[in-house]
Protein backbone atom coordinates (compact mmCIF):
# COMPACT_ATOMS: atom_id res chain seq x y z
CA UNK A 1 0.00 0.00 0.00
CA UNK A 2 1.00 3.74 -0.72
CA UNK A 3 1.71 5.02 2.64
CA UNK A 4 1.60 8.58 1.35
CA UNK A 5 -2.14 8.33 0.64
CA UNK A 6 -5.15 7.04 1.87
CA UNK A 7 -6.26 3.28 1.12
CA UNK A 8 -7.86 3.28 -1.95
CA UNK A 9 -9.91 -0.16 -1.55
CA UNK A 10 -10.91 0.94 2.22
CA UNK A 11 -12.91 4.24 0.00
CA UNK A 12 -14.17 1.58 -2.49
CA UNK A 13 -15.83 0.04 -0.12
CA UNK A 14 -17.61 2.99 1.69
CA UNK A 15 -18.52 3.65 -1.73
CA UNK A 16 -19.93 0.08 -1.99
CA UNK A 17 -21.57 0.28 1.56
CA UNK A 18 -23.31 3.84 0.75
CA UNK A 19 -24.45 2.48 -2.41
CA UNK A 20 -25.79 -1.05 -0.97
CA UNK A 21 -27.79 1.32 1.82
CA UNK A 22 -29.69 2.60 -1.49
CA UNK A 23 -30.63 -0.26 -3.36
CA UNK A 24 -33.44 -2.31 -2.97
CA UNK A 25 -31.49 -5.92 -2.86
CA UNK A 26 -29.02 -4.64 -0.25
CA UNK A 27 -30.58 -2.08 1.84
CA UNK A 28 -32.23 -3.72 4.57
CA UNK A 29 -28.58 -5.48 5.50
CA UNK A 30 -27.62 -1.41 5.45
CA UNK A 31 -28.52 -0.02 9.18
CA UNK A 32 -29.60 3.84 9.58
CA UNK A 33 -26.46 3.81 12.05
CA UNK A 34 -24.39 2.48 9.89
CA UNK A 35 -25.35 4.34 6.52
CA UNK A 36 -25.61 7.54 9.05
CA UNK A 37 -21.26 7.29 10.11
CA UNK A 38 -20.35 5.87 6.71
CA UNK A 39 -22.15 9.12 4.96
CA UNK A 40 -19.90 11.37 7.93
CA UNK A 41 -16.90 9.54 6.59
CA UNK A 42 -17.58 10.22 2.56
CA UNK A 43 -17.49 13.77 3.15
CA UNK A 44 -13.91 13.40 4.73
CA UNK A 45 -12.93 10.83 2.11
CA UNK A 46 -14.75 10.96 -1.38
CA UNK A 47 -14.04 13.28 -3.62
CA UNK A 48 -17.30 15.33 -4.57
CA UNK A 49 -19.05 13.75 -1.50
CA UNK A 50 -22.35 15.32 -2.28
CA UNK A 51 -22.40 14.59 -6.28
CA UNK A 52 -21.77 10.50 -5.29
CA UNK A 53 -24.08 10.73 -2.27
CA UNK A 54 -26.73 12.32 -4.72
CA UNK A 55 -26.17 10.28 -7.52
CA UNK A 56 -26.64 7.06 -6.15
CA UNK A 57 -30.52 8.15 -5.08
CA UNK A 58 -30.79 8.40 -8.76
CA UNK A 59 -32.32 4.72 -10.41
CA UNK A 60 -30.83 4.73 -13.64
CA UNK A 61 -27.08 5.53 -12.15
CA UNK A 62 -27.81 2.69 -10.04
CA UNK A 63 -28.72 0.85 -12.64
CA UNK A 64 -25.75 1.64 -14.28
CA UNK A 65 -23.66 0.86 -11.55
CA UNK A 66 -24.86 -2.53 -11.28
CA UNK A 67 -24.24 -2.89 -15.09
CA UNK A 68 -20.59 -1.76 -14.66
CA UNK A 69 -19.96 -4.24 -11.42
CA UNK A 70 -21.73 -6.91 -13.84
CA UNK A 71 -18.97 -6.62 -16.08
CA UNK A 72 -15.72 -6.11 -13.67
CA UNK A 73 -16.66 -8.11 -10.76
CA UNK A 74 -20.43 -9.89 -10.77
CA UNK A 75 -21.94 -10.06 -7.19
CA UNK A 76 -19.24 -7.62 -5.89
CA UNK A 77 -21.57 -5.53 -4.17
CA UNK A 78 -24.08 -8.15 -2.68
CA UNK A 79 -20.62 -9.96 -0.97
CA UNK A 80 -19.78 -6.87 0.76
CA UNK A 81 -22.28 -6.21 2.21
CA UNK A 82 -23.27 -9.44 3.13
CA UNK A 83 -19.77 -10.43 4.89
CA UNK A 84 -20.05 -7.13 6.73
CA UNK A 85 -23.19 -7.88 8.22
CA UNK A 86 -22.50 -11.93 8.65
CA UNK A 87 -18.88 -10.39 10.58
CA UNK A 88 -21.23 -8.54 12.83
CA UNK A 89 -23.21 -11.85 13.21
CA UNK A 90 -20.30 -13.37 14.90
CA UNK A 91 -19.15 -10.79 17.06
CA UNK A 92 -22.18 -9.67 18.14
CA UNK A 93 -22.65 -13.78 19.07
CA UNK A 94 -18.68 -13.63 21.08
CA UNK A 95 -20.06 -10.43 23.10
CA UNK A 96 -23.25 -12.25 24.55
CA UNK A 97 -21.25 -14.66 25.32
CA UNK A 98 -19.47 -12.23 27.85
CA UNK A 99 -16.40 -11.39 25.64
CA UNK A 100 -15.93 -7.86 26.96
CA UNK A 101 -13.04 -6.12 24.01
CA UNK A 102 -12.73 -5.59 20.70
CA UNK A 103 -9.67 -5.20 18.84
CA UNK A 104 -10.21 -4.30 15.06
CA UNK A 105 -6.81 -4.50 12.61
CA UNK A 106 -7.06 -2.39 9.38
CA UNK A 107 -10.46 -1.51 10.06
CA UNK A 108 -10.83 0.77 7.03
CA UNK A 109 -13.82 3.27 6.63
CA UNK A 110 -16.36 0.64 8.36
CA UNK A 111 -18.48 1.63 11.36
CA UNK A 112 -18.42 -1.44 13.36
CA UNK A 113 -16.36 -0.68 15.93
CA UNK A 114 -17.59 2.56 16.79
CA UNK A 115 -21.38 1.03 16.18
CA UNK A 116 -20.92 -1.90 18.67
CA UNK A 117 -18.50 0.61 21.49
CA UNK A 118 -21.85 3.09 21.48
CA UNK A 119 -24.75 0.11 21.59
CA UNK A 120 -22.31 -2.25 24.68
CA UNK A 121 -20.87 0.46 26.89
CA UNK A 122 -19.58 -2.59 28.88
CA UNK A 123 -16.95 -3.43 26.21
CA UNK A 124 -13.61 -1.67 24.90
CA UNK A 125 -12.98 -1.59 21.51
CA UNK A 126 -9.78 -0.17 19.66
CA UNK A 127 -9.76 0.42 16.34
CA UNK A 128 -5.47 -0.13 14.62
CA UNK A 129 -4.99 1.59 11.17
CA UNK A 130 -2.28 2.95 9.34
CA UNK A 131 -2.23 7.07 9.85
CA UNK A 132 -2.92 8.26 6.43
CA UNK A 133 -6.21 6.54 6.89
CA UNK A 134 -7.14 6.24 9.94
CA UNK A 135 -6.67 9.97 10.56
CA UNK A 136 -9.69 11.25 7.43
CA UNK A 137 -12.23 8.96 9.75
CA UNK A 138 -10.97 10.09 12.90
CA UNK A 139 -11.60 13.71 11.87
CA UNK A 140 -15.11 12.65 10.44
CA UNK A 141 -16.49 10.68 13.54
CA UNK A 142 -14.79 12.97 16.33
CA UNK A 143 -18.12 14.23 17.68
CA UNK A 144 -19.44 10.61 17.82
CA UNK A 145 -16.71 8.96 19.77
CA UNK A 146 -17.77 7.13 22.98
CA UNK A 147 -15.65 6.41 25.71
CA UNK A 148 -14.92 3.20 25.60
CA UNK A 149 -13.88 3.25 22.06
CA UNK A 150 -10.50 4.14 20.81
CA UNK A 151 -8.50 4.93 17.91
CA UNK A 152 -4.77 3.66 17.52
CA UNK A 153 -2.74 5.25 14.84
CA UNK A 154 -0.04 2.75 13.96
CA UNK A 155 1.93 1.51 11.17
CA UNK A 156 2.03 -2.39 11.67
CA UNK A 157 5.23 -2.89 9.04
CA UNK A 158 7.26 -0.52 11.47
CA UNK A 159 5.67 -1.61 15.11
CA UNK A 160 4.40 -4.51 16.08
CA UNK A 161 0.99 -5.15 17.31
CA UNK A 162 1.84 -6.08 20.68
CA UNK A 163 3.91 -2.82 21.45
CA UNK A 164 0.97 -0.76 20.09
CA UNK A 165 -1.74 -2.10 22.07
CA UNK A 166 0.17 -2.60 25.22
CA UNK A 167 1.34 1.31 25.20
CA UNK A 168 -2.48 1.99 25.59
CA UNK A 169 -3.28 1.84 29.20
CA UNK A 170 -7.36 0.66 28.04
CA UNK A 171 -5.62 -2.42 26.96
CA UNK A 172 -5.96 -5.79 29.09
CA UNK A 173 -4.30 -8.56 28.07
CA UNK A 174 -6.85 -10.79 30.35
CA UNK A 175 -9.54 -9.65 28.81
CA UNK A 176 -11.62 -12.00 26.50
CA UNK A 177 -11.03 -10.55 23.44
CA UNK A 178 -12.47 -10.34 19.78
CA UNK A 179 -9.96 -9.26 16.96
CA UNK A 180 -11.36 -8.46 13.65
CA UNK A 181 -9.38 -8.61 10.74
CA UNK A 182 -11.52 -7.45 7.68
CA UNK A 183 -10.48 -7.11 3.86
CA UNK A 184 -6.20 -7.02 5.27
CA UNK A 185 -4.81 -10.03 4.94
CA UNK A 186 -4.72 -10.36 0.91
CA UNK A 187 -2.47 -7.18 1.06
CA UNK A 188 0.12 -9.15 2.82
CA UNK A 189 2.79 -11.13 2.09
CA UNK A 190 2.97 -14.96 3.63
CA UNK A 191 5.61 -14.39 6.11
CA UNK A 192 3.64 -11.21 7.87
CA UNK A 193 0.32 -13.15 8.02
CA UNK A 194 1.92 -16.14 9.92
CA UNK A 195 3.77 -13.65 11.72
CA UNK A 196 0.49 -11.71 12.65
CA UNK A 197 -1.36 -14.53 13.15
CA UNK A 198 1.10 -16.01 15.69
CA UNK A 199 1.76 -13.13 17.30
CA UNK A 200 -1.97 -12.16 18.23
CA UNK A 201 -2.59 -16.46 19.24
CA UNK A 202 0.40 -15.73 22.02
CA UNK A 203 -0.81 -12.10 22.89
CA UNK A 204 -4.38 -13.14 24.18
CA UNK A 205 -4.83 -15.64 26.75
CA UNK A 206 -8.64 -16.00 25.32
CA UNK A 207 -8.89 -14.86 21.94
CA UNK A 208 -12.00 -15.14 19.33
CA UNK A 209 -10.43 -14.48 16.07
CA UNK A 210 -12.41 -13.39 12.54
CA UNK A 211 -10.96 -12.64 9.88
CA UNK A 212 -11.17 -12.72 5.86
CA UNK A 213 -8.94 -14.18 2.97
CA UNK A 214 -8.48 -14.94 -0.49
CA UNK A 215 -9.08 -18.39 -1.92
CA UNK A 216 -5.57 -19.36 -3.77
CA UNK A 217 -6.44 -21.20 -6.72
CA UNK A 218 -4.27 -24.46 -7.89
CA UNK A 219 -2.84 -22.86 -10.16
CA UNK A 220 -1.73 -19.82 -7.93
CA UNK A 221 -3.45 -16.91 -8.70
CA UNK A 222 -5.43 -14.80 -5.71
CA UNK A 223 -8.44 -12.63 -7.18
CA UNK A 224 -12.02 -12.96 -7.03
CA UNK A 225 -13.37 -15.76 -9.67
CA UNK A 226 -15.56 -13.10 -12.11
CA UNK A 227 -12.87 -10.68 -11.48
CA UNK A 228 -12.28 -8.89 -15.14
CA UNK A 229 -8.62 -8.49 -15.27
CA UNK A 230 -8.91 -4.74 -15.02
CA UNK A 231 -9.73 -5.02 -11.20
CA UNK A 232 -6.02 -6.74 -11.50
CA UNK A 233 -4.73 -3.55 -13.47
CA UNK A 234 -6.75 -1.27 -10.53
CA UNK A 235 -5.16 -2.63 -7.97
CA UNK A 236 -2.09 -2.65 -9.36
CA UNK A 237 -2.04 1.19 -10.33
CA UNK A 238 -3.44 1.76 -6.57
CA UNK A 239 -0.35 -0.24 -4.87
CA UNK A 240 -2.77 -2.96 -3.34
CA UNK A 241 -2.81 -6.01 -5.13
CA UNK A 242 -3.53 -9.09 -3.76
CA UNK A 243 -0.38 -10.95 -2.16
CA UNK A 244 -1.54 -13.78 -0.21
CA UNK A 245 -4.27 -16.22 -0.74
CA UNK A 246 -4.90 -19.67 0.50
CA UNK A 247 -7.25 -22.60 -0.24
CA UNK A 248 -10.07 -23.28 1.95
CA UNK A 249 -8.91 -26.95 2.82
CA UNK A 250 -5.49 -25.46 3.81
CA UNK A 251 -6.70 -22.63 6.10
CA UNK A 252 -7.78 -25.40 8.81
CA UNK A 253 -4.23 -26.70 8.76
CA UNK A 254 -2.59 -23.49 8.99
CA UNK A 255 -4.74 -22.53 12.11
CA UNK A 256 -4.04 -25.63 13.65
CA UNK A 257 -0.95 -25.27 13.23
CA UNK A 258 -0.40 -22.32 15.53
CA UNK A 259 -2.10 -23.39 18.01
CA UNK A 260 -5.75 -22.54 17.21
CA UNK A 261 -9.17 -24.64 17.74
CA UNK A 262 -13.14 -24.58 16.94
CA UNK A 263 -11.84 -23.68 13.29
CA UNK A 264 -14.55 -22.42 10.96
CA UNK A 265 -15.09 -20.92 7.49
CA UNK A 266 -17.85 -19.09 6.15
CA UNK A 267 -18.52 -18.17 2.36
CA UNK A 268 -21.14 -17.07 -0.33
CA UNK A 269 -23.55 -20.05 1.20
CA UNK A 270 -23.37 -19.08 4.41
CA UNK A 271 -24.06 -15.80 3.24
CA UNK A 272 -27.21 -16.42 1.25
CA UNK A 273 -28.43 -19.11 3.20
CA UNK A 274 -28.31 -16.08 6.74
CA UNK A 275 -29.61 -13.36 4.63
CA UNK A 276 -31.73 -14.29 1.31
CA UNK A 277 -33.07 -17.66 1.90
CA UNK A 278 -36.44 -16.22 1.10
CA UNK A 279 -35.27 -14.57 -1.46
CA UNK A 280 -36.17 -16.10 -5.17
CA UNK A 281 -34.42 -15.98 -7.23
CA UNK A 282 -31.16 -16.30 -5.23
CA UNK A 283 -29.02 -13.70 -6.01
CA UNK A 284 -25.43 -13.65 -7.04
CA UNK A 285 -22.73 -13.01 -4.39
CA UNK A 286 -19.22 -12.86 -5.64
CA UNK A 287 -16.84 -16.27 -5.03
CA UNK A 288 -13.36 -16.00 -3.92
CA UNK A 289 -13.42 -14.06 -0.29
CA UNK A 290 -14.10 -15.82 2.61
CA UNK A 291 -14.41 -15.60 6.66
CA UNK A 292 -12.37 -17.36 9.10
CA UNK A 293 -13.33 -17.63 12.66
CA UNK A 294 -10.85 -19.30 15.22
CA UNK A 295 -10.71 -19.60 18.84
CA UNK A 296 -8.01 -19.98 21.57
Amino acid sequence: MNKLKHSATAELILKTVLFGSEDKSSKHLVSSDARHLSREIAYHVIRYPEVFLFAIKNRFIRWSIRLFEKILNKGFILHVISRKNYIEKLVLEELRKGYTQIVIIGAGYDTLGMRLARTHRDITCFEIDHPSTQILKENALKSHLSSNFTFISADLSETSLTEVLQHNANFDVTKKTVVIIEGVLMYLTEHNVTRLLNELFHLFKTLDLIFTFMDKKPDGTIKFTSAHPAVIWWLDRVQERFLWGIAKDEIFLKMNAIGFSNISVFDRTAFIAEFFKNTEPLPILAEGEMICRACK
